[in-house]
């Protein structure tokens, strides 16, 4: 059932709260934050760092693709994204 974040009530929502609001400078897409939202349950402190850890990897993989494709500012924008799930995954440990 995951946790819900619009409305937080607990520090996972709170955390993920604050990176939604990041998402507007290009810190993470919205619904990929909401995706991972809905997997994870309230107080799973492991399943947490698991899904901030995959979808870190998945947005580095197309950082890593753009980049070695030429297209540098779309790289930059998903590093910058990955970097900050990669961020996310670490706040509970």
């Amino acid at each position: 059932m995951g946790f819900q974040f619009l409305r937080p009530t607990g520090p996972f929502a709170s955390q993920t709260l604050r990176l939604v609001a990041e998402a507007q400078q290009g810190g993470g897409d919205v619904f990929d934050i909401a995706r991972l939202a809905e997997t994870v349950e309230d107080g799973d402190k492991a399943g947490w760092e698991a899904a901030w850890i995959a979808l870190a990897e998945r947005i580095e993989a197309k950082a890593k693709a753009a980049r070695d494709s030429g297209h540098n500012r779309t790289a930059h924008n998903y590093f910058m994204q990955a970097n900050q799930n990669w961020r996310m995954s670490d706040v509970f440990l």
